[in-house]
């Protein structure tokens, strides 16, 4: 049997945190993966691609892959600003992460907007 410490404790605390999140995020359909690049585009209206992949010190192609799975979803929309473009949340993405959706609150609720 385990000793009943407060590492104990906090390692069950996260583990059922981390299934609950992620029980939510799938009926959402997301992932923790593609939350982070939900909630940058949230806080920074109007990034571009490389800004988040320099911001996040990610892969090229992984968020490409990452903003055409969001922009396929319904959660990010990518407009074109020259030669570039810049992201920002849909509808569904604002609800999702403000949790305003009609006084329901079904969303995360990670940040008021």
């Amino acid at each position: 049997m385990y000793q009943k410490t407060f590492s104990y404790y906090s390692t069950l605390f996260y583990r059922s945190f981390a299934a609950y999140a992620g029980e939510r995020l799938r009926q959402m359909g997301l992932n923790f993966g593609h939350l982070f690049f939900v909630v940058y585009i949230g806080k920074k209206p109007g990034c571009s691609p490389s800004d988040m992949m320099r911001s996040q010190n990610l892969d090229w192609g992984h968020c490409q892959r990452s903003i055409d799975r969001l922009v396929a979803d319904g959660f990010i929309m990518r407009e074109k600003a020259g030669r570039s473009y810049r992201l920002n949340l849909t509808e569904k993405g604002q609800k999702l992460i403000t949790g305003s959706d009609g006084g329901n609150h079904q969303g995360l609720q990670l940040y008021r907007a």
